[in-house]
């Protein structure tokens, strides 16, 4: 079985992680023994050559040149076994990346690339405990999303097309250099407690995303 998603760094409450992370997931079940070795070289083969009924997402994102780190996580038994890859695409280096009384700081460098930063998309998501079951069956089967649209934080003079607009104090860029700070306020008292997902925007597509964690 082969499923894909679009996954975010998690974080601890007051701090944030970045990178875009897009994650490959295969599984396989077996009424008899599984050998590991050969289990992970099918599954492998599968999401490269046979990935059809996924829209060849699986093998698109494998080769999605963009991806410069990846890491690898294995579970198996007798029976079963378990393929995650979570691919990263990590181009900024940060002088500060915190949240403090609710004020989010951005401030770093663009590596190997130089874009104009349009918008910090918001988004929350309020985790629940799922049984396998849930797991198995849509909405939760074979994804992930961002979860529900908050709102935008934006330079000056801007308003969100929907949603929370979040004005930020500091917005600069210099070349590859920039700063942003804003206050997430206005999105905590709208939705509560949860995780809170950020997308750095340029004009093109997003960058990068970060997690947080609100919690009273």
């Amino acid at each position: 079985m082969l499923t894909t998603c679009s996954n975010t760094a998690s974080s601890v409450i007051g701090t944030l992680t970045a990178t875009n992370h897009t994650c490959d997931t295969a599984w396989m079940y077996s009424s008899g023994f599984i050998d590991p070795k050969e289990a992970l070289e099918d599954l492998q083969w599968n999401m490269m050559n046979d990935d059809a009924d996924f829209d060849w997402g699986h093998r698109k994102n494998i080769l999605n040149s963009l991806h410069n780190k990846v890491s690898i996580g294995v579970s198996y038994n007798t029976t079963a076994i378990c393929l995650v890859q979570d691919f990263e695409d990590d181009y900024i280096s940060w002088d500060t990346l915190t949240v403090s009384n609710n004020e989010v700081t951005m401030k770093g460098t663009m590596i190997k690339q130089e874009s104009s930063i349009h918008q910090v998309a918001i988004h929350y998501d309020n985790p629940i405990p799922l049984t396998v079951e849930q797991l198995m069956n849509p909405p939760f089967k074979g994804g992930y999303n961002m979860g529900t649209f908050v709102g935008m934080a934006l330079p000056s003079g801007w308003e969100s097309a929907g949603g929370v607009t979040v004005t930020a104090p500091v917005w600069t860029q210099d070349g590859q250099n920039f700063e942003i700070r804003f206050d997430l306020s206005a999105a905590f008292d709208s939705y509560g407690e949860g995780v809170y997902t950020l997308l750095l925007w340029t004009e093109d597509n997003y960058l990068t995303t970060y997690s947080v964690w609100y919690d009273v």
